[in-house]
């Protein structure tokens, strides 16, 4: 039988903004709780990156 791992990828931390802890960054969200285009990209890069095997 084949074993696959799994991971957990960091999706909350790349959308929060350093300077206002469990807030998104304005230029990631459309209305502070819902990522914007910009914010959906930079998630697929981190899923892109990690099906890719490079981190």
């Amino acid at each position: 039988m084949r074993r696959r791992q799994s991971g957990v990828l960091p999706f909350y931390e790349a959308l929060e903004d350093p300077a206002a802890r469990g807030r998104m960054r304005h230029a990631l969200t459309i209305d502070g709780d819902h990522p914007s285009v910009a914010g959906y990209r930079r998630l697929g890069a981190l899923v892109a990156r990690a099906l890719d095997g490079s981190r």
